[in-house]
């Protein structure tokens, strides 16, 4: 600064120092020195008040800013947001509830209230209302009021649900929204199974991780419980597994799969044949069984020799064994075999008996005589019947020779029954019935032969007269006790019309 007589003043500490530019002695020798002027009472003083002034004015500044402090605390105070769980983890298809609190100036009352969710949208972080969002609609539900609750539940929960959730609220003279949020983390269940692959009787450890907190865990084998996470594979555990949490099947893990090696097992043959099994017919054998995996191999053994088995020839390969047509030499035991990756097992034995064919015609024969020997003793009896009741009303003829009862005779030599029915005197009926014998008769002969004697046995005994029932080779059989030649004589009709060959 600027002194008179072209002095200037340095401040200096305390004090002031004062350079001298002129040689004019005004009181002090030796001008061309810096000489200190003893001016301290005023320069004091000055600085006392500068002092006061200063720490007047950091005084007031306190007091503004403590001011000021107090002023935000009370404005804090009244609007405020709290959550009681700011970081919430839930189950996929489980509900969570955003348990809230708010406040804010008694002189104002809330207009409106609203849940928001925040997201990154093209790099800005934006906030969308739950109403406006389409996917929430109907999922969550506000349970607050316009007092001081602010609780909100979300249902059926998805991952993509997972973020930041914010509440706000507006009054009468001002809207607030909360600066913190809900951060949600929506998870599922994972489920493992140790190993994936096992076979009979390996120890198999099922896990379930989320990252969430759960109580209990329970598991389903094909939408079925299962009772441990650890078991003893079993040929029924193959399947696909999958954990939820207990009460919220909804919060079902994705499946994953268990498969349970084990060789063939209740293996069999299938058979499909014609019974009896004859020459010229076929058979078809299958083999049957289950097995994990699935049996590649097929094997089919054949033994002519049932009580021998080291006699076993490979007869074929596949599942399905077709013999066509069959022969003689077919017969035998079968054995099938199926191996899978697991191991082999073979089937019990098969026992196969092809038999000669059978000609129809003399099955028809056979069919015919047991007709016929069924059907001949009833006819036998009612015709004995009628001639004993007719004989016992004719006194005339008593003199007969032959006792008055039907007679049967065998003969040994043709294989053929005679039966005569005594009648009147020297007179009695006769049926000859020949039998098949292969030495002498021809099969078809055979057959209509007996065909031909039923009938005529009917017509002699009841309708036709005068017929002549003579059947071959009738001097070839023993009738009773004579023994002398036999010579036919007229037919003679019998009082119930009926017409026999007689004999004397």
């Amino acid at each position: 600064m600027k002194l008179k007589n072209g002095s200037r003043e340095v401040k200096a500490g305390l004090g002031y120092v004062i350079f001298s530019s002129t040689h004019q002695n005004s009181g002090c020798h030796n001008c061309k020195r810096i000489k200190t002027c003893s001016t301290a009472s005023s320069s004091r003083e000055e600085l006392q008040r500068a002092t006061a002034q200063v720490e007047a004015s950091f005084h007031n500044m306190i007091q503004v800013l403590i001011l000021l402090l107090l002023q935000q605390e009370k404005v804090s105070a009244a609007w405020s947001v709290t959550f009681e769980n700011p970081n919430i983890c839930a189950l996929r298809g489980s509900s969570v509830e955003f348990r809230c609190s708010y406040s804010y100036p008694e002189e104002e009352s809330v207009r409106e209230t609203a849940w928001y969710r925040g997201r990154n949208q093209n790099g800005v972080w934006e906030r969308f209302r739950l109403s406006d969002l389409p996917s929430y609609n109907g999922r969550f539900e506000y349970q607050g009021d316009h007092a001081h609750n602010c609780s909100l539940v979300l249902r059926d929960l998805q991952e993509n649900d997972t973020g930041y959730y914010y509440f706000w609220f507006d009054t009468d003279k001002f809207g607030r929204r909360s600066k913190t949020s809900v951060f949600l983390s929506v998870t599922g269940l994972k489920a493992s199974v140790r190993p994936d692959r096992a076979r009979l009787g390996d120890t198999v450890t099922l896990d379930c991780r989320t990252e969430c907190q759960i109580a209990k865990i329970i598991w389903f084998r094909d939408e079925h419980p299962v009772a441990e996470p650890t078991f003893q594979a079993q040929t029924t555990d193959t399947g696909n597994y999958s954990c939820a949490f207990e009460g919220l099947k909804s919060s079902q893990s994705n499946p994953v799969a268990l498969d349970v090696w084990y060789p063939p097992l209740n293996v069999s043959v299938e058979v499909i044949r014609s019974d009896p099994l004859l020459v010229g017919s076929s058979v078809t054998l299958t083999c049957r069984g289950s097995a994990s995996p699935a049996a590649i191999t097929y094997t089919w053994w054949y033994s002519s020799d049932v009580s021998n088995s080291s006699t076993e020839l490979q007869v074929g390969s596949g599942q399905v064994l077709s013999i066509s047509p069959a022969e003689l030499t077919h017969t035998g035991t079968y054995i099938c075999q199926a191996q899978n990756r697991a191991g082999q097992s073979r089937s019990a034995e098969l026992l196969l008996a092809v038999e000669e064919t059978v000609h129809p015609l003399i099955v028809l024969g056979i069919g015919i005589k047991a007709i016929i020997l069924l059907v001949l003793p009833p006819i036998l009896i009612w015709v004995w019947k009628r001639r004993s009741h007719s004989d016992a009303n004719n006194k005339e003829n008593t003199s007969n020779d032959y006792e008055n009862t039907p007679q049967l005779f065998w003969s040994t030599t043709h294989h053929s029954i005679l039966l005569s029915f005594p009648e009147e005197k020297h007179l009695h009926s006769i049926m000859l019935l020949t039998l098949y014998d292969p030495q002498y008769t021809p099969l078809s002969s055979a057959v209509m032969l007996a065909l031909v004697e039923m009938i005529m046995f009917l017509v002699c005994s009841n309708l036709a007269p005068l017929v002549l029932c003579h059947v071959k080779r009738l001097s070839e059989v023993a009738v009773g006790t004579q023994q002398s030649r036999s010579k036919a004589v007229p037919s003679r009709t019998t009082r119930d019309g009926l017409a026999m060959t007689t004999t004397e």
